[in-house]
């Protein structure tokens, strides 16, 4: 299957999601995110173009509280990337805001990044440095369970040969402690 497919694939999935939420349940039946909250998330994307494949898997914990309306996290990610010629490690540290959507399990989320990247090409290893956005929606299937698709956007420094974007969409679970 094409990734644009694929990519289309999830678009469909998480707007079947949010219209078939009970939309008349009670605010208290709702699934939500609340302030004190750890999250605990895998997440990762895989495509294959030209005959080159690209498997990317990601951990990161993150703790939600209340600055006011909106919801804020902090979070720190570790990820590994793998291609057929280099292996890649990436650690950044996010800052996100949360809106849920009205009588809705679903929520938007927008984070800012950066972090450090490590890239193994043969024996040698590539230092760069790397800030982005992170605009998402999740879906919270229970009070400690949730899946989610982020769009990651990512502009790196400080390669040899010249500063580059790095785009990619993520799919993901999350699993939520302390969420009273």
């Amino acid at each position: 299957m094409p990734l644009r497919h694929f990519h289309l694939l999830q678009v469909i999935l998480f707007t079947f999601a949010i219209l078939n939420s009970n939309l008349t349940a009670q605010e208290n039946d709702i699934p939500r995110v609340h302030s004190g909250s750890i999250e605990l998330a895998f997440h990762g994307s895989f495509d294959y173009a030209r005959g080159s494949r690209n498997l990317t898997a990601a951990v990161r914990g993150s703790y939600y509280f209340n600055l006011g309306k909106p919801l804020f996290s902090t979070g720190l990610e570790s990820a590994i990337s793998n291609t057929r010629s280099f292996t890649r490690f990436d650690n950044r540290l996010l800052l996100g805001v949360h809106r849920p959507f009205a009588n809705s399990p679903a929520m938007f989320q927008f984070a800012l990044t950066g972090g450090v990247r490590q890239e193994k090409l043969g024996s040698f290893w590539l230092n760069r440095y790397s800030l982005g956005l992170l605009p998402g929606i999740r879906f919270l299937i229970t009070n400690r369970t949730s899946i989610f698709t982020e769009y990651h956007l990512q502009r790196v420094f400080n390669d040899p040969t010249q500063n580059f974007t790095d785009q990619r969409i993520q799919i993901g679970l999350s699993i939520f402690f302390r969420n009273k």
